[in-house]
């Protein structure tokens, strides 16, 4: 093929490719803010599911802490009262 042919062919691929990409800018600018934000909400949609589980894993370390915490504040509690029985006992 000769050179000129296949210059040709090359300015016909990217005039083709520019209007491909003219026409999609003008089809997203088109577009209603509620079509945009919902193909951004499409394009982001795959971190929906890590966002929730780290959600999740946040809140049950929170709450396994406040299990703990009772815990340990039930059993310093009981010492105590096993403490003062201790002494009423003791008394008598």
């Amino acid at each position: 093929m000769p050179s000129s042919s296949i210059n040709s062919s090359q300015s016909i691929l990217e005039d083709n490719n520019n209007i491909n990409n003219n026409s999609f800018q003008t089809n997203i600018q088109s577009l209603s803010n509620q079509q945009q934000q919902q193909l951004i909400i499409k394009k982001y949609s795959f971190i929906q599911p890590f966002i929730f589980s780290f959600l999740f894993i946040f809140a049950s370390i929170i709450w396994c802490s406040l299990q703990i915490i009772q815990i340990q504040q039930q059993k310093e509690l009981n010492i105590t009262i096993n403490l003062k029985k201790e002494e009423e006992n003791n008394k008598m």
